[in-house]
């Protein structure tokens, strides 16, 4: 085959697939149960999706939000540390908890803030480096 057939075949391949993905999320399966019969729809609640951050990835919030711990999971920042994964809330209060940085995972502040040694721990980054995990604070 010439490099521009295989091209061609490749790009087929890929823009069936795209259009396959991007088209399924609007198959709806018809019955023919009368209105009657069905179930009320569910609260849209239940369907939000919580956006996760923070956590050793050190997922930051988008604009307008902040990272607070999610009370239903069963991980305390105050003792699990960086290891919580805490979710994005508009309009949140500033979290007492210490938002931690850098360490081994590199994790970074977000903007406005500066990552700084940690007191309350005994980790040394002059003898540590970075196995030192900080903490963000305003600059």
């Amino acid at each position: 085959m010439k490099p521009n057939s295989i091209l061609n075949t490749v790009g087929l391949l890929i823009t069936a697939v795209v259009f396959s993905v991007i088209g399924a999320g609007d198959v709806h399966a018809q019955d023919n149960t009368p209105a009657s019969e069905t179930s009320a729809p569910q609260s849209t609640a239940s369907k939000v999706l919580k956006q996760p951050c923070a956590g050793p990835s050190g997922i930051l919030c988008p604009g307008g939000m902040k990272c607070i711990d999610d009370p239903s999971d069963k991980c305390d920042p105050t003792k699990d540390g960086i290891n919580c994964v805490g979710i994005c809330v508009a309009g949140a209060p500033a979290s007492k908890v210490k938002q931690p940085c850098a360490g081994p995972s590199g994790i970074t502040c977000p903007g406005g803030m500066t990552c700084i040694d940690d007191p309350s721990d005994k980790c040394d980054p002059t003898k540590d480096g970075v196995n030192c995990v900080g903490m963000c604070v305003a600059r």
